[in-house]
């Protein structure tokens, strides 16, 4: 119990920062509408502080997430995440289309680990192609997420891996953690699992393989070491099942035998130069073959079983 009130109080410095911040810029700019004299100058400080107000995430009631969700109904369920479920909503002032994930009151320590892990990640990355978080909730029926919802999978990876400070591996691809906004724009969310890493850096060993079984890359398995091949690999799983209808098999005893049962079907296929048989039979071959090609070709490359490769 102690652990967990510990773990709570830390997400919550951890979203409480943003609001200090707030408060002082708000005493900055009160002190220089004082001496602006000028009715225009005054003009633009407000709006350039309510556009940099409006960029940080806000603390919304209970009520609002209900309201906006349809009271948490099953028809806006998106999905059920590792420690509680996602929902549809949309919210006004402004007009907004969001994700809100819940986890319950009664959640475990490591669910509330992972809550302030997301919140930490998130609170730190500004980009197009990266759930955005709009704001949080603690009220007596859980904690509470909310997200923009926006797209491209691929580019989200390039990003963490890429172009942030350090390096950030997800360590949690997969369809399930992919939503889709209105125009079927993929984006990328669950961020509990995330770690940060120096670029150019060696990775450190974990002591548990955490992952969701069928998309957890081999190597890990065998040496525990989290890296952004890892999200690679699971990335490539994701793009199989998703062109193929197929997901990797779930009962398998060991965590890196689902996915390897899907890839080397596919990867039979391809050295067959049927590749395009792997796509889903329910698109009824509506699609065009190049791109759904080159989408099974990636995949099989990203889940190749040679590292190296």
């Amino acid at each position: 119990q102690k652990a967990t009130k510990t773990g709570v109080a830390s997400w919550i410095i951890v979203i409480a920062a943003p609001i200090f911040v707030v408060v002082v810029v708000c005493c900055i700019a009160a002190l220089l509408w004082y001496k602006c004299g000028n009715t225009a100058q005054q003009n633009v400080l407000v709006a350039k502080l309510e556009l940099w107000r409006s960029t940080l995430p806000r603390l919304f009631e209970y009520n609002e997430l209900a309201a906006a969700t349809n009271s948490f109904s099953d028809e806006n369920k998106l999905g059920q995440g590792g420690f509680g479920p996602v929902y549809r909503g949309f919210l006004t002032d402004p007009d907004r289309h969001v994700a809100v994930k819940m986890l319950s009151a009664d959640s475990s320590w490591q669910g509330q680990k992972e809550f302030e892990a997301e919140v930490k990640v998130l609170t730190q990355l500004r980009h197009r192609n990266i759930v955005e978080l709009v704001g949080w909730c603690d009220s007596n029926e859980g904690l509470l997420l909310v997200y923009k919802i926006i797209f491209d999978l691929g580019s989200a990876l390039l990003y963490l891996h890429r172009c942030c400070d350090k390096c950030i591996v997800h360590g949690d691809i997969k369809p399930e953690n992919v939503m889709l906004d209105a125009s079927y724009n993929a984006k990328l969310g669950a961020f509990g699992r995330a770690r940060l890493i120096e670029h150019g850096a060696e990775p450190r060993a974990t002591e548990i393989v955490a992952g969701t079984r069928g998309y957890i890359d081999p190597e890990f398995v065998n040496n525990h070491l989290r890296c952004p091949e890892a999200d690679i690999y699971s990335f490539g799983v994701a793009l199989l099942e998703i062109a193929s209808g197929k997901r990797p098999a779930s009962r398998s005893r060991q965590p890196d035998e689902a996915s390897a049962l899907l890839v080397c079907r596919l990867r039979d296929l391809y050295d067959q130069r049927m590749v395009l048989d792997a796509a889903d039979a329910k698109m009824n071959g509506e699609f065009d073959q190049q791109q759904m090609e080159r989408v099974l070709v990636t995949g099989l490359w990203c889940a190749h079983q040679d590292p190296s490769r």
